[in-house]
């Protein structure tokens, strides 16, 4: 298996490559993906998982990557104004209902599953450990190709 992880900012890059090493996994680490570098994984078993706050309009495109019909999706759909959440989820689930599966998950009020050295945290790290910060929840889309062997 083959990993690599895209970032703009060089700390997140340093700090993706100082994890991968403390854990070791060898990353390939790049500064900003284009889209036509999709065409690099077209040819094998590929798992994305995008949160490119706000970007994922821009870069899921089937029609002008088509290298993703064949890639397992997890993409966090972000505001991209003038676009709310929704309508980047629906825009996003538009472009891939004919060759994925798409579910859609909504961030939930209540217990959450958490491995077990969570258990003994305190309210208050237990909060910050599941909770993203942001003004309103965003919804994600789990997107598996059709034709995948199930």
């Amino acid at each position: 298996m083959r990993v690599y992880a895209y970032d703009t900012d060089p700390t997140a890059r340093e700090r993706c490559a100082m994890l991968a090493s403390a854990n070791g996994v060898n990353v390939e680490i790049g500064g900003e993906f284009s889209g036509t570098e999709f065409a690099r994984f077209g040819d094998r078993k590929t798992f994305i998982l995008c949160d490119i706050e706000g970007a994922e309009v821009d870069l899921l495109d089937p029609e002008r990557h088509p290298s993703l019909l064949s890639c397992f999706v997890i993409v966090e759909c972000h505001n991209r104004e003038p676009l709310t959440h929704d309508s980047v989820a629906n825009l996003i689930t538009n472009r891939f209902h004919w060759s994925h599966r798409v579910t859609r998950l909504d961030q939930q009020i209540g217990a959450a599953e958490l491995p077990e050295w969570c258990k003994n945290l305190d309210h208050l790290d237990l909060m910050m450990a599941i909770w993203e910060w942001r003004h309103t929840p965003t919804p994600w889309l789990v997107m598996i190709p059709k034709d995948a062997a199930r």
